[in-house]
């Protein structure tokens, strides 16, 4: 009989009586609860059949059904179990959703055992000590009422241990001949497993979109942070060359100190851009997270003042990551920085290590790690804390509940870009008036520390640069696509003495190199280059000239040289903007070691 209208088992004298009945229910208009039509076997014979609707609503569509008898079996049928009420109630105990009529108070009269099972209970009776109005964990969602017509509504219901399920309920009142509501009867079902998944849909959606956002700001605010440095270069370049050559004295000085300074605080502000995009170079160690909150304990102690109790908490043993030290301190001094504004009147401000696995982390406001080990940072304050409005923005840069002047927007947002770019996580768990609690994963290694300075060996004093000869010097390929630091670079390496030949493309510098005989000892070029990158232009002038030492400058990093923003071994790379001692600094070092092997 499946999937076979019930028209086609009733005979065609009855057939329009049905569809008659059918569509009333439909409309909601009011049907006899019995009525009898004439039905047809299987093989064709007629016999008496009675009809008594049922229905309900699924999904909030109407759902009808109807149980049917024959009645001269039933006419005839002996009194006891399979006389009609006992088969109404046998229809009713096994019906496998929950079933109840209620009074108009709302207490339970009288329930079925996949009810009881659902909420909890051992037996349908324990049910008949409750009322409808304590089953809601919000009383205001209840919608029914004497008088009422019949609905559906999904809503919240306790079960006895007061766990929280979600229900959908199909109620409508039953009335006598003067209209008058006499009872409830209700058609329940646990749709809990379909709204935690849409709950949990919907906040990776959330989550997602969050990202997304974040990632489109990070890639504008690194692009706007590479034209920037170069200019930041420029300005800080010649500040210092105008400063050399005032006297201390001179009252422009003061107004050559100025610029330099507002140049200074520029480059700042570009490189908590580039930390937020994950555009900045790091330089990773192996690290101890223990010791660099150790090392840092007296700064933080003094940054968060006399009001606010500081503890610190190492666990006992090592936690070994693989980060830049420098930018990992930026992280942590930035989440200090945020707790201690957030308790104006003091507070306690506690800062714990620990080690978990990505298995052991389960909550539903936290997207899935990669599997493995990890070392946490856990900054936690008894502050203000934030709205869910404010903590859904939190790591969005130019974003802050500061008052104007007192604070960029750009602290958080550089750890999170800081946290990311070293294959880490961080979250944030806060509530107003309740505190806010930051957690830093960054994944664990088991690998020997990294020694106190970058190189393993110690660096032999190097001597300045002649400022008389030029071959004593060395000989320099300047390649730089920006005019105003190219001419700026040029300057500076021509005073400290070396013989430089500029370009101002990565096509024009192997033009140079093709129609050169004198070889050059060291190529100082730009990485993000229209064209030809400044690796791509390494690779194919190592081909004809092996033994070039090679420089890379940049105020913002690509894939060229770099990975996941850590240089590449054996990379020497200078930071946008930099310093002419920098730059002669650099030069030096760069001049001073093992020139490559063929």
């Amino acid at each position: 009989m499946l999937g076979r209208p019930l028209i086609e088992f009733i005979a065609n004298e009855g057939r329009e009586t049905l569809e008659t009945h059918r569509r009333a229910w439909l409309a909601g208009e009011p049907v006899p609860e019995r009525y009898r039509l004439v039905g047809l076997r299987r093989d064709g014979t007629r016999f008496e059949l009675e009809i008594a609707p049922v229905g309900t609503r699924v999904d909030d569509r109407p759902v009808g059904g109807a149980i049917l008898r024959e009645v001269r079996e039933a006419r005839h049928a002996a009194p006891g179990p399979e006389d009609p009420v006992a088969r109404y109630r046998a229809l009713f105990d096994r019906a496998p959703i929950g079933i109840y009529r209620a009074l108009p108070d709302g207490t339970i009269e009288a329930a079925n055992g996949a009810l009881a099972r659902l909420l909890g209970y051992d037996e349908p009776e324990d049910l008949q000590r409750v009322r409808i109005a304590d089953l809601y964990l919000d009383p205001s969602e209840r919608r029914f009422g004497p008088g009422g017509a019949a609905k559906t509504l999904e809503t919240r219901w306790l079960r006895k241990d007061a766990s929280v399920i979600w229900i959908a309920l199909d109620a409508h009142p039953i009335e006598d001949d003067t209209g008058r509501t006499i009872s409830f009867e209700g058609f329940v079902r646990d749709v809990t497993p379909r709204r935690l998944a849409e709950e949990d849909r919907v906040d990776h959606e959330r989550q997602l979109a969050q990202s997304q956002k974040i990632e489109a700001v990070g890639r504008l605010a690194g692009g706007i942070a590479h034209d920037f440095n170069n200019l930041l270069t420029a300005i800080a370049g010649y500040s210092d060359l105008l400063l050399s050559s005032l006297d201390s004295e001179d009252a422009r000085r003061v107004h050559a100190e100025e610029i330099r300074r507002a140049g200074e605080k520029a480059a700042v502000l570009t490189r908590q851009l580039l930390a937020f995009s994950r555009r900045q170079v790091l330089e990773p160690r192996v690290i101890d997270l223990n010791v660099v909150l150790q090392g840092m304990q007296r700064t933080l102690s003094r940054l968060v003042g006399d009001r606010v109790i500081l503890d610190i908490t190492r666990m006992d043993a090592d936690c070994r990551v693989r980060a830049d030290p420098g930018q990992i301190e930026q992280a942590i001094l930035n989440l200090v920085v945020n707790a201690r504004d957030a308790m104006p009147r003091g507070g306690r401000l506690t800062i714990a290590t620990s080690a978990v696995g990505a298995g052991d982390i389960d909550s539903p406001d936290r997207l899935p790690m990669a599997p493995g080990s990890y070392c946490v940072i856990a900054v936690t304050d008894t502050g203000e804390g934030m709205s869910a409005d404010v903590k859904s923005r939190l790591f969005e840069p130019f974003f802050t509940t500061k008052e104007v002047g007192k604070g960029t927007g750009l602290g958080l947002s550089t750890t999170y870009g800081i946290v990311k770019q070293s294959g880490g996580y961080i979250w944030c768990d806060s509530e107003t008036d309740r505190g806010t609690r930051f957690e830093i994963y960054l994944p664990r290694v088991e690998q020997a520390l990294s020694p106190d300075e970058p190189g393993v060996e110690s660096k032999p004093e190097l001597p300045p640069a002649s400022s008389g000869s030029h071959s004593a010097a060395g000989k320099i390929l300047l390649v730089e696509d920006e005019p105003e630091v190219r001419s700026l670079v040029l300057k500076l390496l021509q005073m400290q003495g070396y013989g430089v030949v500029a370009a101002g493309s990565a096509e024009e510098a192997l033009d140079i190199l093709r129609n050169r005989t004198e070889p050059f000892d060291l190529m100082i070029s730009d990485v993000v280059m229209p064209g030809l990158n400044g690796r791509q232009l390494a690779e194919r002038m190592k081909t004809t000239h092996p033994e070039i030492r090679v420089l890379f400058v940049s105020g913002y990093t690509d894939d060229a040289i770099v990975h996941h923003g850590k240089l590449l071994p054996g990379t020497a790379f200078l930071q946008k903007p930099f310093s002419p001692a920098a730059l002669s600094q650099k030069v030096r070092e760069v001049l001073a070691a093992s020139p490559p092997q063929r």
